[in-house]
């Protein structure tokens, strides 16, 4: 199956004038800040192959590479000006980039030993078959995606378009999506926006509130916090059958 027709458009060329320096800038924060959030989540964050599935322009494998976190790096993406964007930034240890069409990966199953998908799955037509594919080459999954699904959710589906979300999540829906795709979630994290990304979206003087209001809400009530406000969640899952081989190494 091909990534839909109905939202070619918003990939095609995505990438191919860079985005301009604000938008690259805001991409490189995002992508940091996955990162750090990715690492997190274990005691020894070092694997030897490691595959970004929606790579985009390559952000996120650049930060993940800084961290040191792969011997190895592949990268999946979409769009031809993603593909082409990967390429000019020359990352050291990128083994391979290739073009796909959202849903099916020429690969081995199980051959690469983490996968990461950070912000595409709001992106994506069919989830589960997304899901499925993503879990089939990878031992290990690590996703990320906004919990936009708040009690303010139409204010994210008038910007959905601009941004290309078509998925509104919150922190019950996405585990519930993951689980429904039979497979088996191992951790999840709701993760704040940092202070950077607050003020650079929210300006100087809102930012810094901004920030400090949704600090203070997510460790009083985490309910409460993702209910009003957006933030980000990370989920690293796996399929039944790799959970026993996984236990004790996580």
């Amino acid at each position: 199956m091909e990534l839909g027709e109905k939202y070619k458009h918003l990939y095609g060329d995505y990438y191919k004038d860079g985005g301009g320096s604000a938008l690259s800038f805001k991409r490189k924060i995002t992508s940091d800040a996955t990162a750090a959030h990715f690492v997190s989540f274990f005691s020894n964050p070092k694997f030897s192959t490691l595959v970004d599935i929606g790579a985009g322009d390559g952000s996120t494998i650049v930060s993940l590479s800084k961290l040191n976190t792969a011997d190895e790096y592949s990268a999946m993406e979409v769009s031809q000006s993603g593909v082409d964007e990967i390429r000019s930034k020359n990352i050291e240890k990128l083994n391979k980039i290739e073009l796909f069409d959202g849903y099916n990966i020429q690969a081995e199953d199980d051959i690469y030993d983490v996968g990461v998908a950070a912000h595409v799955l709001e992106h994506v037509e069919h989830e589960r078959l997304f899901l499925k594919e993503f879990s089939r080459v990878s031992q290990l999954c690590y996703i990320e995606v906004p919990l936009e699904h708040t009690w303010n959710v139409s204010k994210a589906i008038k910007g959905g378009d601009k941004a290309g979300h078509i998925n509104f999540y919150n922190p019950d829906t996405i585990l519930a999506l993951i689980k429904s795709s039979e497979l088996q979630v191992i951790k999840y994290q709701v993760f704040q926006h940092s202070y950077i990304y607050e003020t650079l979206v929210s300006g100087r003087w809102r930012g810094p509130i901004k920030y400090i209001i949704k600090k203070l809400a997510l460790m009083i009530s985490p309910k409460f916090a993702t209910t009003f406000f957006v933030y980000t969640v990370g989920v690293l899952f796996c399929t039944q059958g790799n959970a026993e081989q996984l236990k004790g190494k996580i």
